[in-house]
């Protein structure tokens, strides 16, 4: 590597870890960003990966943990759609069922029968109950834990 490549090596990684700094990302989405910086140059590509990774600010089991998290807290979204959107940013399955396992099963209970509950009665005609079931399904939720939410509330699956 000549000097020219070098100072371009170290701004591209600069600006990487800025983009890493403001919130938490996988290999995937830095790739991404990479390739839209027009850096498309595998060895570089591969070089600032594992600089980020050394220094911490690329981890994919945090990623995937943190993600999970907050896709149930902020978006409402049940395992299953949290699986496929980690999936779709490539993150290695050991990592996706770990994050899955560390979701406070009370916590997504709440969620599930909050939504429910909002979408949900005692009572309702049974397109009614078929188009909310549908709509936890959307969320990502199981259907096993919907029935069971339902049967709780009273609602006649």
């Amino acid at each position: 590597m000549g000097p020219d490549m070098n100072d371009s090596l170290q701004a591209i990684t600069q600006k990487a870890m800025r983009y890493c700094a403001y919130k938490e990302r996988c290999i995937h989405d830095v790739t991404r960003k990479l390739i839209q910086w027009e850096v498309t140059d595998t060895e570089i590509q591969s070089h600032v990966l594992d600089f980020l990774k050394k220094e911490g600010m690329v981890d994919e089991q945090r990623f995937a943990t943190i993600f999970a998290r907050s896709k149930l807290r902020q978006n409402k979204w049940g395992r299953i759609k949290i699986r496929h959107a980690l999936n779709a940013k490539f993150v290695h399955k050991d990592y996706i069922e770990q994050a899955l396992r560390e979701i406070p099963e009370e916590e997504y209970r709440e969620v599930l029968e909050k939504l429910a509950g909002d979408k949900l009665e005692r009572g309702m005609e049974k397109t009614q109950i078929l188009k909310g079931k549908r709509y936890l399904l959307q969320k990502g939720f199981e259907l096993e834990e919907i029935s069971s939410v339902l049967k709780n509330m009273g609602v006649d699956t």
